[in-house]
This record gives C-alpha cells, structure tokens and sequence, in this order.
C-alpha cells in the first residue's frame, strides 16, 4: 500500500521535479548537455526516488569545442521521497553508468573541465539543491591528458564510490572500489600497465587555492600494497611533496609497476621474503623542471627466482638506494647497492654497485665469491652462452666512467682489478655446436688486459693450453664493435680442424677415425676473420688433422693484423718428411681470401702426399700410381670464398719439384704404349729422379719438357711435356726411345742391335681423363727434319745410333709398329717413305 502511494507521488510530482532539477542544474552547469530523455523513477534506485537522465553527453569546457567531457548511458540523481512531501528537494547522490570521462589540460594549460559556476552550496530558502554526498560510477572509462607534461592516464572504474562534503571553496573526497589500470603513462614511460588494482584514497581539495591534501590512501595490486600521502598544488605549475612506501611487496609486484622495456627485461623474475621500498617525492614538475626524488629499498633474508632456468639467489640481504641528486636530473642521479650478500648454489656472494650520473654513468663495482656457472647463467641469461656448468672463483674490482670505456676501449681513468679461476667449466656457446669442456686456467685483470696462465681445455676433440695476454679483454667483452688484441704461447696434443671450421661435434670421447673423416667437406666450412680480432701466437701442435691431411710437430708464429695472418715460418712433419711455410692470408674481403706462401718439402712420400691433399681435386693421376719421395719448393697465390671453395681460375703457382727413387704404377694412359713397350713393363716404371719446373696459371698446369730416366733398359729415357687443365683435359707429348720396341723386335728374331745414340718417336695424348687418345706427333717430326736437314748428318754417313746401318740403307716402318703384336716370321723391317726417325 505504502509502495502504491509513493509510485502515485513521484508519478503526480514528475514534471513539477524534473522541471525544478533543470532549472536548478542550469544554474549551476555553465557547458551545453544534451539529453536524449529524463524521467523520475521510484525504482531504478529504491527506496530513493531519482532523477534519471538517458544518453547524457557533457560538452567541455573549452571555447568553441563540440567535443564531450563526459557520456553516460545514465545518470541517476536521488533524493528522498519525504523531500516531496515536503516539497524541498536535496540531490545527495550522483550515479553514473557505462560512460566515459576524458579530462584534457591543453598545451596552453587551459583545462577542459570547468563546468561548474562559483556557488556550489545550497541556500536553505531554494527548493531543489545540489548537496552531493556520494558519487557512484559503474564501468566509466576515464581518461587524463595533461598535455604540458607529457602525462596520460587511462583507467576504467568497475564500481567505485566516493563520498563528498562540500564547505565553500573545499571539498572533501573519500573513495574507495574496484579499476581496471590500463596505463599512467609519464613522457615516454608507462607504469601500472594493465593492472587492477583496489582503491582506497581520502584527500581534501581547495578550489581557490587549488591545493591537494592526500590523507594516507591505499592502491593494492594483487597482495602488494602502496601508500601514498601529501600535497599537491597546481595553482600554477605543479608542486608535489608526496611520501610513499611499499607493504607486502616483492620483486615482481614491484617490476610490475615499472615500464615496459624494464618488466620485458625483468619480469620473468620471482622472490619470497620480506622486499620493502619507501621514498619521497618533492619539487615542482613542468617541461624544464622534475621534483626530487628519493627512494630506500631492501630485503631479508629473502629468495630470488628465475623460473625459465629454475636457479635460485638464496640468503639475500641488500641496501639499495636512489636519488635524483640536487640537480633533481639524471645527470646527478645515483643508483647504489651496498652489502649485497647472498647464497647461489650454495655458495656465499658479496659486493657492492654505485652507479652514478645517468648522463655519463660511473660505475663502481667489487665482487667476490664461488660462482656455480649453470646457476649465474639461470640467474642472469646471456645470449651468446647456451649452456654451462662448472665452478668459478671471482675477486673482481671494477670504478670508472663507462662512456670513456665505451669510446677509448679501456682508459687509465678505468680501474679494474681482480683473479678469476675456472675449474673444470664447459660452455656451449650459441650458434657453434662445438662446446668448449674441462676448462681450468687462471685470469689476473690488470685495468683492460687480462694475463692467462694455465688456461687450458678443450674444443671439440681438440685440447689446448694457452699463456700469454688478452689485450682490451674487458673493452671486448663487455662493449660492442671492441677490438681484442691475443699474445700467447699455445700447445696442443692434437688440433682437429674439421670440428673447430664447421662447429659439427663428431663424438669427442674416442671418436672413430671414420667418423671424423666425415666431419668436413668442402663448402661446409665457413671462415670469417673479424677485423677486431689480433694475435700474435706461437704454437706447438703435436697432432693436426684435416679431412684426410695429418701433420705432426707444428711449430711457428702467427700473426693476425687488420684481417691478415702472417707467418715467417711454420715447420710440420708431413707424409713422411719435411713441410715448411711462409706467407700471409689475407681476409679482409671475406668471398674472396688470397693466400700468397712459400712453401718448401723435403723428403715427403708422394703418395701418402697426394691421398692427404685428396689428389689435389682431380681423379686423372692419383695416390696408387705413385710413389718416391719428393723435394719441392712451391710459391703460389691461392684464392677461396668465406666457405673455402677454392677460386681455381685465380689461382697461380710455380713448382720446383724433385722425385726420387720414384714409381708409376699402373697408370692407364701409358698402357696405351704397349706398341712400344711391354705392358707388363709399363706397369711399373721405376725411374731414379725427375726433376723439374711447372707452372700453375688459368686453371691449366704447364709442364715443361722433362725426361723420365726408366730402368726398363739401361738407357731408357722418356721425354714429357704438356698441359692439363683442372678440367682434366690433357695435351701431353711423349717422345720415346725406339730402342724399346727394337728390344722386343730382337726377341722376335729382328736383326736390329741395341747401341748407342736411340732413335725416338713422338706421341701425343689428348682427351679428358675418361676418353683420350695416344696418336703420332706429326708437327714435331716435321719440325725434327728440318732441323736434321739444317745441321743433322748427312745422306749416307754413318747412323749414330746404328753404327752398322747408314741412314739410307736402314728405316723402320711406323705403319708396322703401331700395328698390333701378332705372330711374324724372322725378316727385316721395311720402312715407308712418309714415316721419320729422331736421329
């Protein structure tokens, strides 16, 4: 019944009210709102009666601006149903629901929101008043855009209430609910991002003085709490003397509140324990000024996780600290870590950060302890390390200015110092497969150099030890585009260049001989040299392998110096003998690597020679067809690209070269000359020494005429000469002693007598290694009549080499030899007019 009679009320008093409500509110609203429909309504707020506004739109305050302060969907203001009855109307609460704010401060410092006139009070002779209590907001997006200082604020109001007194010029705000923090955005950085917080704050503000007073008010973000309390005055440019501290909060709730780029960084990491932070905030804040800022932080006793790597900081006590300076900038700002103790693995960590003046930052830095490599590498990721493990102890000391350290590499207004010893580390570096393991060796830091003794491991299969000095080790390793200078002895017991070239681990504990042989091919490797990388190295390498290649005793210098690698001399054993080296390779065009050397053998077995150096890339001559023991002298210039693929057509080379006590065996382009020599004796031809010069130019070897001293007879001596191109197109040219084809004309009962001054005849060998043929030289039997008819014996005088023929009774017939063997009767040799002796 008492609902019946109110409903009658507000339906009977529903134009006087909302009339009144216009009338009232016109007085107090200096911008246009527009409205789509108003109704007075027992039952959107029961038991209150209100005023309910649909589709509100409040414009700004800014001369000739259409653009909104604020819409709503609603707006509801309530009043008692006994101000009807007594027909005086106070507004006491305001509700606002699915709508937005957006307060903007414009670069001239005009601000958007001055709606309201000066007299905010209500009059007790009025009938309808203004005398907000409570301000309720449900889903209300509101947005600050203080443009001056570069501030942006997004933030949505789930359900927050605030209650409000108003006396005179001051109003009095307590407010507490529920929003969604999408941004607080301060010039370029971004804090609270996305997070939802619980708000609770009571502040009171001053409209003439323009003055804020924050009692201690309560932003919660998960368990995490931040109080913060003081003043803030805005009458001109805004003044700031604020206090705040942290409660319940640990490492992640508060990296979550700073900028992107710092939580990215950050985020990941967890802790347990006590972790608290207070500070202060004082001083004006325009484009030209920043408050002073100062902030305590610290733990106990408290635990640092990474999760990704699940390593764990233990144990942990700090003091830490931060100041903006008296210059209230960066460049007076000091960041300071003091009495930093801590357990990782177990083990005991201590030191102490300062870092200072953010513009050209100084940084003083000591450290010591027993660092577990896996657990620092959990803790702290590096990118160029995958993997680790192993111990390390570290005494280090580090004070300088770090912009002169970037720009000089290392300086002597920098001061480091300190002893690092690794026992028994392995790292697996990112992108190389091979990892470095068992490494142990001493580091003594002396400014920017670092002085190693004793460091030694292994890579792969390969071990070494290395003495010397690192030169702008610090400069290298910490900064980027540094050069590092190396001055060492190294030794090893065997170096495997497949696995160090290509990075492809082959089974290191005991690989098979198989195995490795498969670890490189070429085009797999790939050789960069960087253009800050130098040394200056002496080596001792007891074993050395590459693909088939085996060198024992490697010793000599290298220098590395602008991309170029120098040596005066590198001595090896080598296939049996002696191989020395000099020259240089030049790098600094890294598709187009130029390797200028001398080179001098002594002693070497040719076959064992040609099976390491795979036959120098061809399949025409190799290892089983040869053997001796070769002395040479080489000087070429080598290309190849980054991959080492050998530039062929570049290549050049001169060849000064001596086999003794030599073999050719087997070799199938002389079994063509089983016309002229038994095929049986050609598979094996024993010669004591060849000796000779070759050229290496256009990718074709020139072979100059050289004669192969065989011991198929006494006085058997073949004459080569020839090219053959890397195509394996050959042109060569025999010239062989007729006394061998007489030896086995005397075996078929010829009359012919072995003496003297042999006859020759020439042959030809042209084609490629699978399809060549042998033919008569005809050119240089030509070029032999000539000469014979300038200065050879005359018709008719005694045939040197026949001593019992004269060169007019007694020819024999190249017809007849080139012929197949067959089965002949005893009988002289008859010889056509068209074929010719070397006489």
């Amino acid at each position: 019944m008492l609902t019946c009679l109110a409903a009658g009320l507000v339906y009977f008093y529903q134009d006087k009210v909302i009339g009144l409500f216009v009338t009232e509110a016109n007085k107090h609203i200096k911008t246009k709102v527009q409205v789509a429909q108003m109704s007075l309504s027992l039952f959107d707020k029961f038991p209150q009666v209100s005023v309910t506004l649909d589709k509100v739109q409040i414009i700004e305050s800014v001369a000739g601006s259409q653009a909104p302060l604020a819409t709503a969907d609603k707006i509801f203001c309530t009043f008692s149903i006994l101000d009807i009855l007594l027909k005086k109307y106070q507004v006491r609460e305001l509700f606002m629901e699915n709508g937005e704010v957006h307060v903007r401060v414009l670069p001239t410092g005009e601000i958007n929101y001055r709606i309201f006139g000066q007299d905010t009070t209500a009059t007790p002779n009025q009938k309808f008043v203004f005398n907000l209590q409570q301000i309720s907001m449900r889903q209300v997006l509101v947005t600050y855009d203080d443009q001056p200082l570069q501030q942006y604020d997004k933030i949505m109001a789930h359900q927050v209430q605030a209650a409000l007194k108003i006396d005179g010029p001051e109003i009095n705000i307590q407010g507490e609910g529920k929003a969604h923090i999408y941004t607080v955005r301060l010039r370029e950085n971004e804090y609270f991002k996305n997070k939802t917080a619980f708000i609770k704050s009571s502040l009171r503000l001053n409209l003439d003085t323009k003055a804020i007073q924050l009692a201690p008010s309560l932003v919660q973000v998960n368990q995490a709490n931040y109080e913060v309390s003081g003043g803030i005055n805005y009458s001109r440019n805004i003044y700031y003397d604020l206090k705040f501290k942290g409660q319940n909060t640990s490492v992640q709730s508060v990296v979550a509140l700073l900028p992107e780029k710092y939580y990215r960084q950050y985020g990941q990491y967890e802790s347990s324990g006590p972790v608290y932070f207070n500070g202060s905030v004082k001083g004006y804040l325009s484009p030209a000024q920043t408050p002073l800022v100062n902030i305590a932080f610290g733990c106990r006793n408290a635990t640092f996780y990474q999760p990704d790597y699940k390593q764990k900081i233990t144990h942990l006590n700090l003091n830490g600290s931060f100041t903006n300076g008296a210059g209230h900038k960066s460049a007076t700002s000091v960041l300071a870590l003091k009495n930093f103790k801590a357990r990782l693995a177990g083990q005991p960590l201590a030191g102490n950060l300062v870092y200072r003046n953010f513009d050209n930052p100084y940084l003083d830095l000591d450290l010591k302890g027993k660092l577990a490599i896996a657990d620092v590498l959990g803790i702290f990721p590096v990118a160029e390390i995958k993997k680790g493990s192993g111990q390390a102890d570290v005494a280090v000391a580090f004070a300088g200015p770090l912009k002169l350290f970037r720009a000089t590499g290392g300086n002597a207004a920098v001061r480091a110092s300190g002893d690092i010893t690794l026992h028994n580390v392995m790292l697996q570096l990112s992108g190389y497969r091979v990892p470095f393991r068992g490494l142990y060796g001493n580091f003594l830091i002396r400014k920017n150099d670092v002085a190693v003794t004793g460091f030694r491991g292994w890579l792969g299969s390969s071990d070494f030890k290395l003495n010397g000095y690192f030169k702008n080790a610090l400069a290298w390793l910490f900064l980027k585009n540094q050069g590092l200078r190396i001055e060492a002895d190294l030794e090893s017991e065997f170096l495997n260049g497949d696995q160090l070239l290509t990075g492809s681990l082959v089974n290191t504990a005991g690989a098979s001989q198989k195995n490795l042989g498969r670890a490189g091919k070429a085009g797999n490797y790939r050789l960069l040299v960087s253009p800050r990388l130098s040394f200056d190295v002496n080596t001792n390498v007891k074993h050395l392998q590459f693909r088939r290649f085996r060198a024992k005793n490697l010793q000599g210098n290298v220098r590395l110096q602008k991309q170029v690698i120098t040596s005066s001399k590198i001595a090896m054993d080598v296939a049996g003998g002696q191989f020395a080296l000099q020259g240089r390779m030049d790098a600094s065009a890294p598709n187009n690597i130029k390797i200028t050397t001398t080179t001098n053998l002594a002693n070497m077995q040719v076959d064992s020679l040609f099976y390491e150096f795979e036959n120098f890339g061809q399949k025409f001559i190799q290892q089983q067809h040869l053997k001796g023991t070769l002395t040479a002298r080489i000087n070429s210039d080598i290309y190849f690209d980054s991959r080492l693929n050998a530039k062929t057509d570049q290549l050049e080379a001169e060849i000064n070269a001596i086999v003794r006590n030599g073999q050719l065996l087997h070799f199938e382009p002389l079994q063509q000359l089983s016309r002229f020599l038994k095929r049986k004796e050609l598979e094996n031809i024993r010669f004591a020494e060849l000796s000779n010069n070759f050229w290496i130019q256009k990718r074709t070897v020139f072979i100059p005429e050289m004669e192969i001293r065989t011991d198929v007879t006494r006085a058997s001596v073949i004459g080569v000469q020839g090219t053959h191109t890397f195509d394996q197109q050959m042109d060569y040219k025999f010239r062989i002693p007729l006394i061998l084809r007489k030896v086995r004309l005397q075996e078929a009962g010829s009359p012919v007598a072995v003496t003297a001054g042999t006859p020759n005849i020439f042959l030809t060998l042209k084609g490629n290694e699978k399809d060549y043929k042998v033919a008569l030289d005809k050119s240089r039997v030509k070029n032999k009549i000539a000469v014979d008819l300038r200065g050879g014996p005359s018709v008719g005088e005694e045939n040197p080499a026949y001593p019992e023929k004269s060169a007019s009774k007694e020819k024999v017939g190249f017809k007849d030899i080139l012929k197949p063997k067959k089965p002949e009767k005893k009988k002289e040799v008859q010889v056509a007019e068209d074929e010719f002796f070397d006489f």
